[in-house]
């Protein structure tokens, strides 16, 4: 996973450092799809997301501040970037770049070819 916010969404960068706070307390995946499934990406209402999956929430505010977690978000862009992705969503497959939306059988079915291939090597 690489974090990858747009810079023309105003609320993505504070999003991903939000996810990077929960991160640093084990909760990361729980907040992403929370994030994912809401709309509302307001301070508050990244704060409020924390509180519900119990994170320590004096924690989660001061990392929010720190320069740490937004540094951790661009390092993450920048390593998208540098293995060429213009955008999101992508993913990579024994090193070969998918982007855009794909469907849980199409991914299926690329994942067996490609585990079909390296069998016969």
């Amino acid at each position: 996973y690489r974090y990858f916010p747009i810079e023309e969404h105003e609320r993505a960068m504070p999003a991903a450092v939000a996810a990077e706070c929960a991160a640093e307390q084990g909760a990361f995946w729980e907040y992403h799809d929370k994030l994912y499934a809401g709309g509302d990406l307001s301070d508050a209402a990244l704060a409020a997301l924390a509180g519900a999956l119990g994170l320590d929430q004096a924690r989660f505010a001061e990392c929010r501040v720190s320069r740490r977690a937004r540094a951790a978000v661009e390092a993450s862009r920048a390593d998208a970037v540098a293995n060429g992705l213009e955008g999101t969503p992508a993913l990579f497959l024994n090193g070969k770049m998918i982007g855009g939306m794909i469907d849980y059988a199409d991914l299926a079915a690329r994942i067996k070819e490609e585990l079909r291939v390296s069998a016969g090597k």
